[in-house]
Parts: structure tokens; C-alpha cells; sequence
């Protein structure tokens, strides 16, 4: 082996330091966490399907609460509720952005969501997902 060539074997044998890489800041959403179970009770309660045609009743029912408590989104969180599932629906009335900025709907909204939801507990922050 040539002096020239020693001097280009792979990292595995170099001195260089590797850094963690730093994680960025996940978008912040203030709300509700909506499970597969939370849609299917409120669908049955409301006649809007049943779990054999789950996907259709949680349809009917984002159809349903979004304009009744004037939202137009629902988001992926991560959550690590009961049940253990990696991701879920949200419906948010807050938002923190990475930038620090942070966005909030008014007491009024907050209230119809919560009435619309058929919910008396605190708002929640999750991680966008």
C-alpha cells in the first residue's frame, strides 16, 4: 500500500467526531385527541354508522363536528394515550409553531368544540405528527 493511498481508507479507521443531529421543534396543537374509539361511540350515539363500516362513520362524523364547532381541520398527533397508538386524529383550537409563535381561538370557540365534542375536560398540547 502506497503512502498516498493509506491516507484514503474509509472513516472507519479516521478520528472523526460525529455530532447528534439536533431534533427541530414539532408544530404544537392545543385540543382534542380523537380515537377510533372516541368516533365510534359518538357515531353509534348519533346514528351516523357502526364499526362494520368504521371508516364511513368517523367520516360522518368529522362531517359532522367540524362546521358544528366551526373547525375545517383535523391533524395527526403523536400520542401515547390509551390505547397505545403511535398516531390519532385532532381537532386543535391552538397552534405553536416552531417559530415560537403561537395562535390560540377565542374562549367562545374553545367552549363549542368542547359542547360539540360532548367534552368537559381540559384541552391537551400534541406534537404534530
Amino acid at each position: 500500500m502506497s503512502a498516498l493511498s493509506s491516507h484514503l481508507i474509509p472513516s472507519a479507521q479516521s478520528n472523526r467526531v460525529t455530532r447528534p443531529q439536533q431534533r427541530l421543534a414539532r408544530t404544537k396543537l392545543y385540543g382534542y385527541v380523537l380515537t377510533e374509539e372516541w368516533f365510534m361511540d359518538y357515531a353509534v350515539k348519533h346514528q351516523l354508522g357502526g364499526p362494520s363500516h368504521s371508516n364511513d362513520a368517523a367520516f360522518n362524523v368529522l362531517n359532522k363536528i367540524l362546521p358544528a364547532a366551526g373547525l375545517t381541520k383535523v391533524y395527526s398527533v403523536k400520542w401515547d394515550g390509551n390505547p397505545p397508538v403511535c398516531k390519532a386524529l385532532a381537532v386543535a383550537v391552538g397552534h405553536r409553531k416552531r417559530s415560537g409563535e403561537l395562535k390560540m381561538a377565542s374562549k367562545e370557540r374553545i367552549e363549542r368544540v368542547k359542547e360539540v365534542l360532548g367534552e368537559d375536560s381540559d384541552l391537551a398540547w400534541y406534537e404534530m405528527y
